[in-house]
């Protein structure tokens, strides 16, 4: 494998990571969205949703492959990881 195609697979693995972690916070943003919308509310781009995740940067499309399935992958975990030692980290960070 030459440096190209290694430094492309990083990148596509911190861009799936990226947009899965995005898409986590993203969806719920747009279900109320979409909810107001249907109740004669005029939203526009909610902030965090996922036409605004996109326009910032946040998302943006990966080519299939290794790299973005496992980019994927560490997208889900990291989230989970986070919530379920959420008081441990708080603990290390208001040291």
């Amino acid at each position: 494998m030459d440096k190209q195609t290694i430094i492309k697979a990083l990148r596509d693995f911190g861009q799936s990571a990226s947009n899965t972690a995005a898409d986590t916070v993203a969806v719920p943003v747009d279900l109320i969205a979409s909810a107001l919308r249907a109740g004669g509310i005029d939203v526009g781009t909610p902030v965090a949703g996922s036409q605004w995740m996109a326009e910032n940067g946040l998302t943006a499309p990966v080519e299939p492959g290794m790299a973005k399935a496992l980019g994927e992958s560490a997208g889900m975990i990291g989230p989970m990881v986070a919530a379920g030692k959420g008081p441990q980290i708080a603990k290390m960070m208001s040291k």
